[in-house]
């Protein structure tokens, strides 16, 4: 049962959602899926993109929105940049979710209203490292928002899975990897060029880890995958879509390895994998909750996750509602 909340008309008259979240009053929407005349865009992962006519964003989320979607007329700011919109102010910060992801603050008719989208507090080696501002009125997403969520220490994940990868080799086999072509991708190619391993990219990890170089992230001993023939001693990254594809069955004596926070809830994974790690991108549980105190919001409105988490929320004493995924 979702937690009830009173009505506050003051609050809830600022804030609408429609596949997107929509400022009231104002052309300002956030990351809306529907094309808009102006829209923000947290971060350039798929599923907080829009075919927009204007969108307010990080520099790096822009040169990844031309990639993946197309080029538009951008407003580009720089973090803690105060930029006037309308009759508002707007300042973005970032995220830590990955390279360019960045949270809003909006300053309108006296209220301070932070967009969250995607969030990690651990500190990655290819995202800027999250800031915290206060806020009255918090959207934020929840993907994790659930107790059973709670990611082991990142250090002692990353080093069970090079053991793993060692393993693998030692036996003449191949380790792929599988995460996400934007963010996860480059992360661990970092991690793991930088230690030393040789690896192998699916061409869009390749082509948009080109982009995290020209912002000045170096990476490591990796190559563009051209043919099942070059992958000797090699690590292997794939992105999720293309597990079940020819190229991969091809590779003879893999490994396939997941790389998800969804580890910590294994009916959740419908890739055909042999091992899952819990390397994610988003907060566990316990740092949603810690970012919750962070921002110390009157108000705060739960998208893109575990509609309960808003019961949570309500057990430590905020007013809390879910809008949609």
């Amino acid at each position: 049962m979702y937690h009830k909340v009173r009505k506050d008309e003051k609050y809830d008259s600022m804030i609408e959602y429609k596949n997107g979240i929509h400022i009231s009053g104002t052309n300002l929407w956030l990351d809306s899926r529907d094309p808009q005349d102006m829209c923000f865009i947290s971060h350039a992962h798929i599923d907080h993109l829009g075919s927009h006519s204007t969108i307010i964003t990080s520099r790096p989320t822009a040169q990844f929105y031309e990639q993946r979607m197309r080029r538009t007329n951008t407003i580009v700011l720089d973090y803690n940049q105060p930029y006037t919109l309308e009759k508002m102010e707007i300042e973005l910060f970032p995220a830590g979710h990955m390279l360019g992801s960045a949270q809003i603050l909006i300053k309108k008719d006296s209220t301070r209203i932070i967009y969250s989208g995607d969030i990690k507090l651990k500190k990655g080696l290819t995202a800027e490292e999250i800031e915290f501002k206060k806020a009255d009125i918090l959207i934020m997403e929840a993907t994790y928002g659930n107790p059973k969520y709670l990611f082991p220490d990142r250090m002692v994940v990353i080093n069970q899975l090079c053991d793993e990868i060692d393993e693998i080799l030692h036996a003449g086999s191949v380790p792929v990897l599988v995460a996400y072509s934007l963010g996860k991708g480059q992360e661990i190619s970092k991690i793991l060029g930088d230690k030393g391993y040789t690896l192998v990219l699916h061409n869009t990890i390749f082509d948009l880890l080109q982009t995290y170089e020209t912002n000045g992230i170096s990476f490591l001993n990796y190559e563009k995958y051209t043919s099942a023939t070059m992958l000797a001693e090699k690590v292997v990254i794939v992105p999720p879509y293309v597990i079940t594809s020819n190229k991969i069955k091809n590779i003879q004596r893999k490994k396939t390895i997941l790389l998800s926070g969804w580890a910590c809830d294994t009916d959740k994974i419908k890739d055909p994998v042999d091992r899952v790690f819990p390397l994610s991108d988003h907060a566990d549980f316990n740092e949603l909750l810690e970012y919750v105190r962070q921002v110390n919001p009157k108000r705060i409105y739960v998208t893109h996750g575990d509609p309960h988490f808003v019961d949570y929320l309500s057990r430590i004493g905020y007013e809390a509602s879910f809008l949609g995924s």
